[in-house]
């Protein structure tokens, strides 16, 4: 099933789980590798 949002994989280990804190940062659930701002 291909959904139409944006999925970000993290450069570090590949994951797409994230957590997006109240700065705005997204870092990665599992790695803690900080995608963007």
């Amino acid at each position: 099933m291909k959904s139409t949002d944006t999925t970000i994989h993290c450069p570090e280990c590949g994951d797409i789980e994230f957590i997006k804190n109240n700065d705005g940062s997204v870092v990665c659930a599992e790695c803690g590798h900080t995608i963007v701002s």
